[in-house]
Parts: C-alpha cells; structure tokens; sequence
C-alpha cells in the first residue's frame, strides 16, 4: 500500500528536523556512527547471532523510550555494509516516527506492512539527500551507491521518488 500524501510529509518533516539539529550536510551518512554518537542516550547497539532473513530489528521499551536497536552480526560482512546502513536508518526510523506505539498483539499484517514502507522511506529520504541526487542525475548508480553509501537498488528507488523539476515539485508541495 502506498504511504498517505500527510504521511508521506510528517516522515520528510522528520527527516529535515533530523538534519537540521544534527547538522547533517555531509554524505555519506554513517548510521552506526551517528546513532552511537548522537542517539547514545536514547538508542542501543547491539549485535547477535540472528536468522540470514533478519538483517535489524529495533524494540523499545515503553516506560524510559529506550530503543534497543539489534543488528545480525551475520550481516557483518564488507560486502553488505551499505545494505546494513540502510538497515540502521530504518530502524531508526520506526524509533523516530513512533511506530512502536502500534505495536500489539493484535496488529494485523497489512498495518506491519505500512510501518515497514514509511521507515522504508524515511531511511531513503535521510541516507540519500534529493537536492545532491538532482544535481548528480547523470552520474551512474554505482558512484551514487558509494557516494551515498547504499545500496544501488535504493538509488534506483530514490531517483524515482525524486522529483527532477520544478514542476514536479510545485506539484508535490502545492496541488
């Protein structure tokens, strides 16, 4: 399902109140980094043994607002490094946008589904700047992966969700 139009603006609102208080100017952003430097109060690393389909999962605890942010330490590996920050994003990204409020036992899948596609774009929007992709739309997709530090399937994702023009944008913002 696709993410509401006011959805879609509280996540990038987020997102740019992110930056703007951490001062985010540079790229690539390094997930691990900045939630260790930046969150360390309020989120947790932490690694372990987990099954080859998990790559993070975050949990919060619902009296101190902690999160406890768990990555497979399977997933470890040089050649999955981009995709683990992505993965670190997304997980911030349920903390940040309070999707653990939702969590029951009663949730059905289709809500689920909802929460992953918003930190979804919530990780793509903080990890790959627009205005910088907009500016480097002739470059190829592997440069932009490692300028970025993600995976080239979220270059190809960000560049179709990222207006090229002006009018797309007075469309976005203003229709």
């Amino acid at each position: 399902m696709a993410i509401s139009k006011a959805r879609q603006e509280f996540i990038r609102f987020q997102v740019n109140l992110l930056r703007k208080r951490l001062k985010i100017k540079r790229y690539p952003i390094i997930m691990q980094k900045l939630i260790l430097q930046e969150f360390h109060n309020k989120c947790l690393l932490r690694y372990l043994y987990l099954s080859d389909s998990i790559d993070a999962v975050s949990v919060v605890d619902p009296k101190s607002n902690l999160c406890v942010i768990i990555v497979n330490a399977n997933k470890v590996k040089k050649h999955l490094l981009k995709r683990l920050n992505f993965s670190l994003a997304h997980e911030l990204g349920h903390y940040i946008l309070g999707h653990h409020r939702y969590f029951s036992n009663n949730i059905t899948s289709e809500k689920v589904a909802d929460l992953e596609e918003e930190a979804n774009e919530f990780a793509g929007l903080l990890l790959v700047n627009e205005s910088k992709l907009r500016q480097n739309k002739r470059v190829d997709s592997a440069q932009l992966s490692d300028y970025f530090f993600v995976s080239k399937e979220v270059i190809k994702i960000r560049k179709q969700k990222t207006p090229t023009d002006v009018r797309d944008l007075v469309n976005r913002y203003y229709i």
